[in-house]
Parts: C-alpha cells; sequence; structure tokens
C-alpha cells in the first residue's frame, strides 16, 4: 500500500508519467507515418478503445454513482455521467469503424465526446459555485442515477443508429475529408474539456489531491486529442496521435482510480466517501479548523459513541483524546439529570428528513474529569453519512459569562447602596425633561433641599442664568446624538441664597443613552483657591513657552504683558518687541469693535471666551486666528490670550465655498435651459413649429449630457477621495470607442470638425464606462478651447505594450507655467473665466484618477498660438490574453 500510495501521489512519477506519455504519443505518431497496417485495423481500433478507454471510463463512472448515491452531489453524477459518455461512445464508434464504416463512427464519437464535455463543465461549474447536494433520499437517488446513465447510453445508441442509416448530416465524406460540422463539434468538445481540466488542475494545486491531478491531467490529453482529431482525417498519423493521447489519458484516469484506493485505506472509509471529500472540500481544511478550534467539537456515531475528540474538548472537559474515544458522550460528561434529554434531542434530529440537520444552541452544564462543573452553549447537529447518522455536538465554554453575570447583579446591588449613602452627592437624571429621577442623601444634605424639593425644581432650577444656557446647550447637543464629555462649572444656589461652585462627572447608561448618573463635586474651595494660584500657574507653566498655539498675557488697557515663542514665530515679532505693546496694533479685523465686545464678555463674566478675528504680522501680512481669552483674575486685572493660527482652515474653507458656489452656478445654466426649454414645449407646444420643437428638446438633450458628464465627474472623484473607485475589466475596442466619443462630441459641440486617426489596434482590458468618460472629457475640453471651425483630431496607436491614445486641438495653447495646474482638482486657467468658457474644473483631475487606476499615465504637449494635445496610455493585454488559448 505505500508503493502504491507513493506510485500516485509522488511528483517524480508524475513528472515520468509525463514523459512516457510523451514518448508513446510520438510512438503512435510514427506508426502513422510509417502508415503500419495494423494501424489502420478496424479491430485494433476496438480493443484499444476497449482496453484504454471503456473499461476505465465504466469503473470511474460506477464510482462517482456510488458518491452520488451517498452523498446527493449532483455534480459528482455529472461527472460520472460525462466519463460513461466518453467511453460508450468510445466503444461504439470502434465497433462501427469495422462494422458500418468511417461515417458513422466519426459521428457517434464526435457526438460523444460533444456530450462528455458539457457535463464535466457544468459539474466543474457545480464544484465551483459550491452548489448544495439534491435533498432526495437513497432509493430516490438511485432512480436518479439509472435514469441520468440511461438517457446517455441511449442517446449514444440513438445517435449511431441515426448515422448508421445516414439520416444526420455528414461528419466524414469519403474522398472528400472531414466536414465543417465535425470540426465545429470536436473544438466545442476540446473547449468543454479544457474548463475542467484547468479546474481540477488548480484545484490540486491548492490541495495536493492525487486524484484530481490524474483527473486533470486526464480531461487536458481528452482536449489536446480532440485538436488532434479536430486538425486531420481519421486515418493519418495525426489522427493516430489523438487516438494515443486518449489512451494516455485513460491510463491517466487508472492512476487516479488508483490513488482513490489509496486515499479511502488512509482515511478508513469507502472510495466513494474518498472521491467526494476530495472533490468537494480539501479535507486537510477540516482537520486544520477541527484542531484549532478554540470551541470542544466531539462527534459521535449514530448510538452516541465518541469517534472524535478535538484538542480543545481535552482542555475544556479534561479526558484526553484515548479516553473519550468510544465512550458514549451523555455518560462521560452530561450530569445524570440531563443525559435523557440529551439524548432524546440526538434521536430527534436523527429522525429529521433531509441528510444534514441543525440544531439550535442551547445552555446546559458539563462535568469535567477533576469533577468541576462547567456552564455551556450547546449545539448538536447530525449528518447522513453512509453508514448511519453522525451526530457533532459543539460545546462554547460560558463559565465565565455567567459568573460575570452574577457578579454584575451583585455589583449593581452594591452600587445602588452606594449612590444612596455615598458621601458626594448623586443623582440620576433623564436628559428628555430635564428631570430628576433619584438624587442621594448626600446631595440632598449639600444643597439644603428635601428630595421632594429638588424633584419640583428640576436640574437647570438649581443654576444661575449662565449656567441655565450651558446647560440647555448641552442637553440640546446630547439628545441630537453628539458626545458631551467636556467639563463645566457651574455656579449653584442653595435653598439658603448662598452660591456654590460644583462640578458634574456625567457617566452615561449603557441600557438607555438618554439618562444618566451624575456625581457632585463641590469646587468651592478648590475654585478659590486656584484665583489665588492661577498667576503662578501661568507664570511658571513651561505649557507657556513649549505650546504650538501662541499665548500672551495682557492688562485690562490691551497692553501685552507676556508672550511665548510660539506666537512670536506666528507674527514675526520678537518677544522683546511684543511686550509692551497695545492688542489694537496687532488686531486687524474689520471690525474691531466685535474683538472689544468679546474681551468686555470676559471681564463682565470673569470667565472666558472664544471668537474668531486677523491678525496682522510684522511684515504687514494678515493671518486668520481662533482666539480663547480667559480672564485669570479680578485683582490684577489680566487676560490670558490663547492664539491659534487657523489661516490654512479659513483658505480650505473658501476653496470649499467657491467650488460649492461654482458648480452650482455650472448646474444652474444647464438646469435653466433645459427647464425653459421643456416650458414651451408644455406651455405652448402646440403654436410652434416642429423645426422649433426639435431644436428645443436639442438643446435639452444637450444640457442634460452636460449636466450628466458634470455630476459624473464629481462622482468619480468623490469614489477615488473614499477609496472605492473599482474598475469592471472588460476588452475594450478604442477605435470603436473613439468613433462613438467623437460622435457625441459632435452633437455636444456642432461648430467644430472632429477626425479620427487610429490604426488597427489590440483590445485593451479595462472599463468602458470609464475609458469612455475620459475620451469625452478630453474632446469636450479640446472642443470649449477651440474657435468654432477649427478641427480636433482623436489619435490611437500602438507604442510598445501600450497604447498612447492624444486628443489634438488648434486652439490657443497652455503656457508652460500654467501647464501643471490643469490636472489640479477645483483648478481652472484665469483667461477660462474672462472668456466665459463654462467647466468645474474637475475634467481633467477625472481624467487622470482614472487613467491612473487604468495603470496608465496622462500628460499634455501644448504650444503657446499653435495648440494642445492631451495624450493618456493604457497597458496592453498580456500574450496569453491576445491569443486566448486555455
Amino acid at each position: 500500500m505505500t508503493a502504491l500510495a507513493g506510485l500516485t501521489s509522488s511528483a517524480r512519477i508524475r513528472r515520468l508519467a509525463l514523459s512516457v506519455f510523451a514518448v508513446l504519443v510520438l510512438v503512435m505518431l510514427v506508426l502513422g507515418l510509417l502508415g503500419t497496417p495494423a494501424s489502420e485495423s478496424p479491430e485494433l481500433l476496438l480493443a484499444l478503445n476497449i482496453l484504454f478507454v471503456s473499461l476505465v471510463a465504466f469503473v470511474v463512472s460506477y464510482l462517482a454513482a456510488a458518491a452520488f448515491k451517498d452523498s446527493g452531489a449532483w455534480w459528482v453524477l455529472g461527472l460520472g455521467a460525462g466519463i460513461l459518455a466518453f467511453g460508450f461512445s468510445s466503444f461504439v464508434a470502434g465497433w462501427l469503424m469495422g462494422a458500418v464504416g468511417t461515417n458513422a463512427a466519426v459521428t457517434t464519437f464526435g457526438i460523444g465526446m460533444l456530450v462528455s464535455g458539457g457535463f464535466h463543465s457544468l459539474s466543474a461549474f457545480g464544484v465551483a459555485a459550491g452548489a448544495g447536494e439534491l435533498q432526495q433520499g437513497p432509493k430516490r437517488r438511485l432512480v436518479t442515477i439509472l435514469s441520468v446513465y440511461a438517457v446517455v447510453l441511449g442517446f449514444i445508441v440513438y445517435v449511431a443508429i441515426v448515422s448508421s442509416a445516414g439520416l444526420l448530416p455528414q461528419f466524414f465524406v469519403a474522398g472528400a475529408g472531414t466536414t465543417t460540422l465535425r470540426s465545429m463539434v470536436l473544438g466545442t468538445s476540446a473547449l468543454l474539456f479544457s474548463l475542467p481540466a484547468i479546474y481540477f488542475l488548480a484545484r490540486f494545486n491548492g490541495t495536493g489531491a492525487a486524484f484530481l491531478y490524474w483527473y486533470g491531467l486526464g480531461t487536458a490529453l481528452w482536449a489536446l486529442s480532440l485538436v488532434a482529431l479536430l486538425l486531420t482525417e481519421p486515418a493519418t498519423a495525426l489522427a493516430w496521435a489523438g487516438r494515443a493521447a486518449q489512451y494516455i489519458a485513460g491510463l491517466a484516469l487508472l492512476m487516479g482510480v488508483l490513488s482513490l484506493i489509496v486515499e479511502s485505506r488512509r482515511r478508513g472509509g469507502t472510495v466513494t466517501e474518498s472521491l467526494f471529500d476530495i472533490i468537494r472540500e480539501p479535507g486537510e481544511d477540516f482537520r486544520l479548523l477541527f484542531n484549532t478550534a478554540t470551541d470542544a467539537i466531539v462527534s459521535m456515531d449514530e448510538s452516541g459513541g465518541i469517534l472524535a475528540w478535538n484538542p480543545a474538548a481535552e482542555r475544556m472537559l479534561g479526558f484526553r483524546r484515548e479516553e473519550a474515544a468510544g465512550r458514549r458522550f451523555v455518560d462521560l460528561v452530561m450530569p445524570a439529570d440531563s443525559r435523557a434529554t440529551i439524548g432524546r434531542q440526538l434521536a430527534l434530529l436523527s429522525a429529521e428528513t433531509g441528510d444534514l440537520v441543525i440544531g439550535e444552541a442551547a445552555e446546559n452544564r458539563v462535568v469535567t474529569k477533576d469533577g468541576n462543573t462547567l456552564t455551556v452553549l450547546l449545539t448538536m447537529s447530525s449528518r447522513r453519512a453512509a453508514k448511519g447518522w453522525l451526530n457533532v455536538i459543539v460545546l462554547h465554554d460560558i463559565t465565565g459569562r455567567k459568573k460575570a453575570e452574577e457578579a454584575l447583579k451583585k455589583a449593581k446591588a452594591r452600587a445602588t447602596a452606594l449612590i444612596k449613602h455615598a458621601p458626594t452627592g448623586m443623582h440620576e437624571v433623564d436628559y428628555r425633561g430635564p428631570r430628576f429621577l433619584s438624587a442621594n442623601d448626600t446631595l440632598c444634605k449639600m444643597l439644603g433641599y428635601s428630595r421632594e424639593e429638588l424633584f419640583a425644581i428640576g436640574p437647570a432650577g438649581l443654576l444661575d442664568e449662565e449656567g441655565k444656557k450651558v446647560f440647555a446647550d448641552r442637553m440640546r447637543r446630547r439628545l441630537a446624538g453628539e458626545r458631551v464629555d467636556e467639563i463645566v462649572d457651574y455656579r449653584v444656589k442653595k435653598k439658603d441664597g448662598s452660591t456654590i461652585f460644583v462640578t458634574l462627572n456625567v457617566a452615561l447608561s449603557q441600557e438607555n443613552s438618554l439618562t444618566a448618573l451624575v456625581i457632585w463635586h463641590d469646587i468651592t474651595e478648590r475654585k478659590l483657591a486656584e484665583a489665588r494660584l492661577r498667576d503662578i500657574a501661568n507664570k511658571y507653566s513651561s505649557l507657556f513657552d513649549n505650546t504650538s498655539d501662541g499665548v500672551w498675557i495682557n492688562n485690562l488697557d490691551g497692553k501685552i504683558l507676556e508672550v511665548n515663542n510660539a506666537y512670536c514665530t506666528m507674527s514675526g515679532y520678537t518677544r522683546e518687541e511684543i511686550t509692551g505693546m497695545s492688542l489694537s496694533q496687532l488686531e486687524a479685523s474689520e471690525s474691531p469693535q466685535e474683538v472689544a465686545e468679546h474681551i468686555q464678555k470676559v471681564l463682565r463674566s470673569g470667565g472666558h471666551d472664544r471668537f474668531e478675528s486677523k491678525h496682522r504680522r510684522k511684515d504687514c501680512s494678515v493671518f486668520d486666528v481662533d482666539i480663547t481669552a480667559l480672564y485669570l483674575d479680578r485683582e490684577g486685572g489680566r487676560i490670558a490670550v490663547f492664539v491659534r493660527d487657523i489661516t490654512e482652515r479659513k483658505k480650505a474653507e473658501q476653496i470649499k465655498d467657491e467650488f460649492i458656489g461654482l458648480v452650482s452656478h455650472e448646474m444652474k445654466t444647464p438646469l435653466t435651459i433645459i427647464l425653459g426649454g421643456l416650458h414651451t414645449l408644455v406651455a405652448d407646444g402646440d403654436r410652434i413649429s416642429e423645426e422649433e420643437n426639435t431644436n428645443l428638446l436639442r438643446d435639452a438633450y444637450c444640457e442634460a449630457g452636460t449636466l450628466a458628464d458634470m455630476v459624473g465627474n464629481l462622482l468619480e472623484l468623490s469614489r477615488y477621495q473614499a477609496g472605492r473607485l473599482t474598475l469592471d475589466g472588460e476588452p475594450v475596442d478604442i477605435p470603436r470607442l473613439l468613433r462613438l466619443m467623437v460622435e457625441r462630441a459632435k452633437a455636444q459641440h456642432p461648430g467644430h470638425r472632429f477626425t479620427i486617426r487610429c490604426a488597427d489596434v489590440p483590445l485593451v482590458i479595462g472599463d468602458r464606462i470609464r475609458l469612455e468618460r475620459i475620451v469625452y472629457n478630453l474632446l469636450d475640453n479640446a472642443a470649449k478651447y477651440s474657435p468654432d471651425g477649427r478641427t480636433i483630431t482623436a489619435s490611437g496607436a500602438q507604442q510598445g505594450d501600450e497604447l498612447i491614445i492624444g486628443i489634438r486641438d488648434e486652439g490657443p495653447g497652455v503656457p508652460p507655467e500654467q501647464q501643471a495646474k490643469l490636472f489640479t482638482q477645483f483648478e481652472r486657467l484665469e483667461k477660462d473665466s474672462v472668456r466665459g468658457i463654462r467647466g468645474t474644473g474637475l475634467g481633467l483631475i477625472a481624467c487622470k484618477r482614472l487613467v491612473e487606476a487604468h495603470g496608465g499615465r496622462i500628460w499634455l504637449e501644448s504650444e503657446v498660438g499653435n495648440g494642445s494635445t492631451f495624450y493618456f496610455t493604457l497597458p496592453l493585454k498580456s500574450k496569453a490574453q491576445d491569443t486566448g488559448e486555455g
């Protein structure tokens, strides 16, 4: 058995087999060339067909039928029907060659190959698509097998009879040779055989299963033999070489059968089970999943005896695989009070109709080897196998989760007691009110109110006017779904009229995002201490000099007392130059009164404010700033100002606003024309001429195309920026695409002349819709920048392994210093607006993104006064794609 396994799976043997097969083909070819009389013998042909093709084919078709009967996989039955058609048609053709004549034999063989190839391709497609099984019982499957095989055999017999009687079109005419019909049938059959050959050999490369290699080799040789027969007449040397390939394919198939026998012995199952498992799914992947799964997996026979026990089960339950094998699962790990229940559930699963039944996960207890009890989620499933039902149980340990749930219950109980008796104020609030849901004794004592009085006042009623505004704003943001987690200090009025300062820590409820637990911290003493220490903290904090934001401190007269390095760098002044300057010397705001009002607000509230303004650098340039002003102390009258340069952000906002305005304007023009034309047609359509009707519709159609192109470019750029620009590759005929886009451009720009210069070029693989957009954008751009009556030329030519496409215009050209701007988003040349050229500046950047997505490049060649040419490249297909060989 070891020697047989090496014979069928060794790479060296496979290479040797290929060499021997090639030699045999050459020998048969030489025999044909020498014209050996034996090579023309019908008896020899029949014997070779039976020995090397039919017998092996009948064995494999029997194995496939048995595998279908056990599994219900229709693609296995398809393989059996295909090989049966191959073997039987070869047998009948060999017999007809001597009994009836060449044409009947050739006809029967060719149609049999077409049927066989069709079954093989259909089966390979079913395997690749992961097709399911037919929901039939064993008896119904047997009827299906007999029906399919009988139809295949009967059809071939029928073809043999009608071809012998001369009722079918001639496949071979004596003295004239083969016919076009025979060539078409054999060519189609060769193609159908090549598809499963490629698929099974690719599957072998991924799984290493020897059967896939030999079966893929056999189908590949069948395809080659049909090609040989396609190219010649039946009795020639090349035809005998083709027959030799068929016989060698039969030997390869025999090697595949031997490999199945070896695999079945290794697995301890039947040959049909091995065939099903090898083709359907790599068994090694399942074993890897079985051995590395974190959940315990146990497989059992129909009586509940343990067959397999994965490492996770050993870790979870403590029993080694050897200890568990053969013992009943319910007796080994289930508590006595649940054994009967699990047994009944397994029996119910086995009683279900169908081949696979999966139960629902349920919570159960299991007992480990050392006597501990675990809580698990237990899922049972049953599958009908060749030797009865196979039961599988999956155990997911939730002991830790159950303990955590119990701990959580206890924690909630402790939390409730803690809130009630906590030394700090706590309450629960419903943000929708807002209203109190609960309040502990400490909060009532802190504020001097009873619980009933607090509930009547509500959370906002305890705050001063400024605090109420802040509280209402935070509630609005919170209810709108915004995250509100900044810490805010509130002034709270107690029942006796005194005021305290508090901070509120909010813990949102996980069950209900509109409720929260609020913890009160009395910071009155801290606020007083902060007032005394703020000057020291700000003066000596390393943050003052090292922060990336500019910071200064000024008095109430606006004189700057201190400044940090960041603001010096920002403004261009030295620290010595800024110190002592007035704020008015730095401010460049168009409304200085607004800045003064913000400062007064800070002074009145004793807190802080944030606003935007403009500052002037030492070189007199102006930059935008975001300012936060903080009142440090009343006695000293000092204000800390934090300055952040937001020039780039403002520029970005300006670009965005300008772009939105530009797009809105450009969209408005075609929409106005479309709506105006349609309104005229609706209101006055019966009073205007047919020619005016046509002109209005044409104008509306052209403007709708302009609008669609604009929206299309926006969508392409949006997909690119979001990382969702994907291409649908297909063969594209570039000359045809250029003609279509030129016709479209002519309709949009009737005042221009368009020409095409494109020799025969290969197909390219690309996204046809995106390539049309690229070409049309460039044609439209050329028309916009060319005077009426000028010629626009579209060209295409192959250069090396690239296809270069060019769009040339006779416009004014683009100066070198402005060419770099053309492929920048939202950029247009300055003279465009002067000339009244419509556009958003999106067309060329969309072309650039789409060309680069195809693996190409785009550039401009232009000379002022001599027009411009935009070029872009597309990579050509590989040689294998060009030939289309499979």
